[in-house]
């Protein structure tokens, strides 16, 4: 009798693993896989009761090739990208041990079964469909379980977190309202932990919220407060995607008629997928076409007002203000020409143009009611404070900090509330002013513990003492602090700073364990991929560091991450040099057509050593 030949799979949830031909299928469908990515997994399968040393790691699955540890950390850290950080479990000293319960099934090969002959059916076909039938069950009851999978990714949902009352309008009025609202929202039915969800914890909290609600990347999130002003109906909405949000005031006289409007502007963003379009790069053209079909709806022109400004394109920005200025025209009801007079203010500030900036600021504050518009207040008064320090007048920066404390507090607003002390500390260590540095941030670190914020916000506080600290050995503890804590996505400039800041640590210092075992613990996004490339070149390793620079580069483009593209490119661009290869990319002219003047700016001594201004339009850049 021949020997039966045994096709060994590893079965976990709607994952399979074929270890005879190293092939992951997850829901029936292969994954990506680089060559060792898969003999690790395949290594890891076969002793997940042992702990595995990088040794004998590298043994097993590079064998007689000359490589650095460093590979095993980029092989496992792309396995914990599939599977979860905490899928693999790092032994301080001893190695790594596999977390993932896979189950072993030896199923039968073509040598055993029926003949295609006879059933008309490949041979191969049975060995696939036997392998990973647990798969296709499983895969079948997600299917037709998971409902917001079942959802476009591409088409947006509206879902309504009831309204609020914001002064001493009528419960009653507010129940209408938000019954009316309930009939027009389109998405219907109610998310998973909505119930334990209001408007002000959704405003104050808008990621947590999403997370406690599981919402998928297609859905939005709406909420407001309902007040009274002038005998007419307001409210103060706002809307939460997965990339972006939104913000908006309307006023009608009566609730019928403030429903109609909120339901326009709703369907209209809603069918724009303006708040989960992951390209920012689209934002604008989204939002110019918004106002063709809306050309008096202030939300819409305030919201592109705010992207223009973002772009530096203070001529277009400062004609949607005036237009916001005029639609708004003398409606006491309505903060838009406030606001419309704040990013006029802004503008100028922006321009260092700060007379004319401090004039649009104190018009702003006069034109935005104290008991309806704090929110608006309070970004202003922020505004005052870095204009008065910018013009080296502490005393009226200090007051202008208490003032936008005041009303983040009076609007309930803890995180504001913190924030407006944060920005004090800054400003005061800005000017040199130890005292008031430490007593600013510790109020806000104390307002956080007294209303239990989550720990996550705390990492405004950690990084900032991170700053301050009198050595950069001092502020390492408070930065590993920083990329310790449970991750926002509004704090991503913060981890992201802290980690730049240990690596210039970790490279002046030549601790190059410290510094690759940090990356165990970090995703690998295309911003940790072209820090890592970046220790690879401190190391003189620069074929490595060549080969993470271009896979950020790669995954930073295709993620529409301009700013780690450029990054990635200006990398790229230093280690030139060492790429033989005659269809090297010009990365040189990659930061020409993309880069800002502000980015050029802020990287002119390093395009300066590469000879980036040499003969070129931007060597008249200051």
């Amino acid at each position: 009798m021949p020997n039966k030949q045994v096709a060994m799979q590893y079965i976990y949830e709607n994952y399979c693993f074929d270890q005879e031909s190293l092939t992951l299928y997850h829901n029936n469908q292969p994954k990506a896989l680089k060559s060792n990515e898969a003999k690790l997994l395949a290594l890891f399968l076969e002793n997940q009761d042992k702990i595995l040393s990088k040794e004998h790691i590298l043994s097993q699955v590079w064998g007689e090739q000359v490589v650095s540890e460093q590979v095993v950390f980029q092989n496992i850290s792309q396995l914990r990208q599939l599977f979860g950080r905490d899928a693999i479990k790092t032994f301080s000293k001893k190695g790594y041990q596999w977390q993932r319960p896979f189950e072993l099934a030896a199923l039968q090969d073509k040598s055993s079964v029926t003949t295609s002959e006879t059933t008309g059916v490949p041979k191969s076909s049975y060995v696939f469909l036997s392998a990973c039938i647990a798969v296709v069950l499983v895969a079948l009851l997600v299917y037709f379980t998971d409902n917001e999978q079942l959802a476009s990714e591409h088409n947006s949902r509206v879902y309504l977190i009831p309204f609020s009352i914001q002064d001493d309008t009528e419960a009653t009025q507010l129940d209408h309202f938000n019954r009316q609202m309930h009939q027009h929202n389109a998405s219907g039915g109610e998310l998973k932990g909505s119930s334990s969800i209001n408007t002000r914890m959704l405003f104050t909290y808008p990621e947590e919220s999403r997370q406690a609600m599981s919402v998928g990347t297609n859905v939005i999130l709406l909420s407001g407060f309902l007040y009274t002003h002038d005998g007419q109906m307001s409210i103060e909405y706002k809307l939460f995607g997965h990339h972006r949000n939104w913000s908006g005031y309307l006023t009608a006289p009566d609730q019928r008629s403030l429903v109609s409007s909120l339901k326009a502007t709703v369907e209209a963003i809603e069918q724009a997928n303006l708040l989960n379009e992951p390209n920012s790069a689209l934002v604008s053209s989204k939002l110019n076409l918004l106002l063709a079909q809306q050309p008096e709806n202030m939300s819409v022109v305030h919201q592109l007002l705010l992207q223009q400004v973002k772009e530096q394109n203070y001529d277009v920005a400062n004609a949607l203000a005036e237009k916001l200025i005029q639609l708004a025209g003398n409606k006491a009801a309505s903060p838009y020409r406030a606001l419309g007079l704040y990013v006029k203010g802004a503008i100028y500030h922006q321009q260092q143009k700060f007379i004319q900036a401090k004039k649009f600021y104190n018009h702003a504050l006069d034109l935005a009611p104290q008991k309806q518009f704090v929110e608006v207040r309070h970004k202003i008064e922020l505004s005052l404070a870095w204009l008065a320090y910018a013009q080296h007048t502490p005393k009226r920066m200090q007051q202008h900090i208490e003032n936008a404390a005041k009303y983040a507090q009076q609007k309930k607003a803890v995180l504001a509330h913190a924030s407006a002390y944060t920005t004090g500390s800054i400003l005061s260590h800005k000017l040199g002013d130890v005292v008031n540095r430490y007593q600013y941030l510790n109020t806000a670190k104390s307002l956080l513990l007294t209303h239990q914020v989550s720990q996550a916000h705390s990492a405004v506080i950690h990084y900032h003492l991170g700053l301050f600290a009198p050595s950069k050995a001092e502020a390492e503890s408070y930065y590993l602090k920083v990329l310790g804590l449970p991750k926002l996505n509004k704090y991503q400039w913060i981890y992201e700073s802290a980690t730049e800041e240990l690596m210039s640590w970790y490279i002046d210092k030549s601790r190059w364990q410290e510094a690759f075992a940090l990356f165990e613990l970090l995703p690998q996004d295309s911003f940790n991929l072209i820090q890592q490339a970046r220790l690879l070149r401190a190391k003189q390793d620069n074929i490595a560091a060549i080969a993470l620079a271009k896979r950020a580069f790669e995954q930073a483009r295709l993620n529409y991450e301009y700013n780690n593209a450029l990054h990635g490119a200006l990398l790229l661009f230093q280690l030139q040099g060492y790429m033989n290869d005659p269809n090297t990319p010009d990365y040189q002219d990659y930061i020409k057509r993309h880069a800002s003047a502000f980015w050029l700016e802020k990287h002119k001594a390093e395009l300066t050593e590469l000879g980036y201004f040499d003969g070129t339009s931007h060597q008249s850049i200051s």
